[in-house]
């Protein structure tokens, strides 16, 4: 496990795992009806508005938009639990995320790229299938934390096309 020296800050999230000689690849599951995976095209940062996806442990692949860049929110004693967060909810008032989701990344749908990790759900937005709404950290000051303690994978060299079948 590498370890996170912002431990207890309300504005991190910390769960990376170090890999032995299992290799990794930046890339994800195709869309749903798609064969094969999609490679992921780097990082960038969220704006209101954009349009998102993740692959969820429970939800598998879900959809939704950024609403807010920013959020703080306090818990029931008054203390600040979570700082800026990125609201995410779920389109046309689906399920954007429920337990067991966490740790999974959000991509711009449009590019690719990688805005945010999934941390938790917006409790007040659910119902017996999960969340419509869930909160998630800025990719780029998630991995800033780990220093030199993440790596991340090269991006691949091959087209959609290269894994899909002929």
């Amino acid at each position: 496990m590498v370890h996170c020296s912002k431990h207890g800050d309300p504005a991190y999230d910390c769960a990376i795992v170090a890999l032995g000689t299992r290799g990794f690849a930046n890339e994800v599951p195709n869309r749903p009806w798609h064969p094969g995976n999609r490679a992921l095209r780097g990082t960038a940062v969220a704006v209101v508005g954009d349009r998102v996806y993740k692959y969820g442990a429970t939800t598998g692949y879900t959809t939704g938009t950024v609403k807010n860049t920013t959020l703080t929110s306090t818990n029931r004693t008054g203390n600040i639990d979570v700082q800026n967060a990125i609201l995410i909810e779920g389109d046309d008032g689906q399920i954007w995320c429920n337990g067991g989701d966490s740790g999974s990344v959000v991509v711009r749908y449009d590019t690719d790229e990688v805005v945010a990790i999934n941390f938790r759900a917006d409790f007040t937005s659910g119902d017996e299938h999960g969340y419509k709404q869930g909160l998630a950290y800025d990719i780029a000051t998630q991995v800033a934390l780990f220093s030199s303690a993440v790596t991340l994978a090269e991006s691949p060299k091959r087209t959609l096309a290269d894994s899909s079948p002929a």
